[in-house]
């Protein structure tokens, strides 16, 4: 025989579910957020190493300007 839920059983279920999906989204909203702040970083990072590969170009540049007159 077919075991009957009450509307409280159903809304239990219901609730432990959505518990669930609740911690999932949670977990992965703070996974994506280390991922970006590690993407940014990195980013801050590459960026000020290429203006200081710029600038040490542009000296070297200007300096042999400088130096050959």
């Amino acid at each position: 025989m077919a075991e009957e839920f009450t509307t409280r059983d159903v809304f239990e279920q219901v609730d432990a579910r959505l518990t669930n999906v609740e911690q999932d989204l949670r977990a992965l909203r703070s996974d994506m957020n280390g991922q970006f702040n590690r993407v940014r970083l990195d980013i801050v990072t590459q960026g000020r190493w290429h203006i200081g590969v710029l600038l040490t170009s542009w000296f070297a540049v200007m300096a042999s300007i400088w130096l050959k007159q």
